[in-house]
């Protein structure tokens, strides 16, 4: 078992470094510029205002465990339009997908996986939930009305912890879970969890039904971390100024509430190359502990980045010219910063690729949030 999904760690590697390959040669073959998608950064999408709420936490507070999850299908839409730009297949960024859909990580990966390599992500990712190991909370904070709430809702996003060990019964709409500490900046405090959602919107409508990119809850703006234990590791995905969206199936009832069904839930946003990089190497280091470094990860993931977050300027990086490509993540350059006493820093150029946009589809059942787990899950 652990023969095979080193191969599929070796095979993913060969198949970045033949795209990424004609990807660089591509680029310096141009002039240097690259178009780039805004990544809901600085020349994206801005983010919707919250509604104002009148009365804030006076609502009921209702936690979900995700029961099913995947990436979603770029070629079908499955992601959300991160910068309102539908890059198209001329120049040299991937397209999106149908809508502008921008979900490069998730291309990326069933690209690989269509050209026969051994390994499926979407199958370890639900094998981790199902099993128990990557249990994802959501709790929704001051609901007011399951069909119609006029003010905002707030969505914390927790690592789940199993209380009696026993995987078959997570998904029972009413099972006790546990909260990681790890999820909180403290760790007696469920209220100061480290993903938090102030702007949700829930609004239940037969139309978002309909539609996977509106849903009847709707929220944005958030980093989230996802966990993915493997094999001798969990690697963490962070996905920066996420939003998630959801379809109500059923509203939960009860004391607490209880019994409710999320369907077609989508969360998305971009992740910066430094945590993918770090995210595939933890995932290929997952098995007998033989990984590929992240510098070399790195290289190979900047051939596929269609994402420009971060503004030009420079950054706290100290380089020199002689080891920029060392000191510096790709793209940049090393200059003198007359700001600094002329001392050289790794400097990001405008339409620099820095992140890579990314998407899951998801289900959630309800599930009774009991308390905090003190210790690695």
């Amino acid at each position: 078992m652990a023969r095979n999904h080193r191969t599929a760690w070796q095979w993913i590697i060969a198949g970045l470094l033949a795209a990424a390959a004609g990807s660089l040669s591509q680029a310096c073959s141009d002039s240097g510029s690259r178009e780039v998608d805004g990544g809901n950064g600085p020349a994206g999408c801005p983010d919707q205002p919250p509604p104002f709420e009148p009365n804030p936490l006076d609502g009921i507070a209702a936690s979900f465990v995700i029961n099913s999850a995947r990436l979603g299908n770029v070629h079908d839409g499955e992601a959300f339009d991160l910068d309102c730009v539908n890059t198209g297949p001329e120049g040299y960024l991937p397209p999106d997908g149908p809508g502008g859909a921008d979900n490069q990580f998730g291309a990326l990966m069933i690209a690989l996986q269509d050209a026969g390599l051994d390994m499926d992500f979407n199958s370890e990712m639900q094998r981790s939930i199902d099993n128990g190991r990557g249990l994802i909370l959501f709790r929704l904070v001051d609901v007011d009305d399951w069909s119609e709430d006029g003010g905002a809702l707030y969505l914390a996003v927790y690592d789940g912890v199993d209380t009696d060990s026993d995987p078959t019964n997570n998904f029972s709409g009413h099972e006790p879970l546990l909260a990681d500490d790890s999820s909180l900046t403290r760790p007696d405090d469920l209220m100061s969890t480290r993903t938090w959602f102030t702007n949700g919107v829930l609004h239940d409508t037969v139309e978002a039904d309909r539609d996977l990119h509106s849903g009847d809850y709707d929220a944005s703006g958030a980093e989230v971390a996802l966990r993915f234990p493997f094999a001798h590791t969990v690697g963490t995905l962070r996905i920066s100024r996420a939003r998630v969206v959801w379809d109500l199936e059923r509203a939960p009832v009860g004391t607490p509430p209880l019994d409710g069904t999320i369907t077609g839930g989508m969360l998305g946003g971009h992740i910066f190359l430094g945590d993918a990089a770090k995210f595939l190497a933890d995932a290929s280091s997952g098995s007998a502990g033989e990984g590929i470094d992240e510098d070399t990860i790195l290289t190979l993931l900047f051939g596929q980045a269609d994402m420009d977050v971060i503004p030009e300027g420079f950054t706290d990086e100290p380089c020199t010219e002689a080891t920029a490509d060392q000191d510096c993540f790709p793209g940049r350059g090393c200059e003198q910063d007359s700001d600094r006493d002329d001392a050289f820093f790794c400097y990001e150029y405008e339409d620099n690729p820095d992140a890579i946009s990314v998407s899951f589809v998801f289900s959630a059942v309800s599930c009774d949030l009991a308390g905090i787990h003190h210790g690695t899950p």
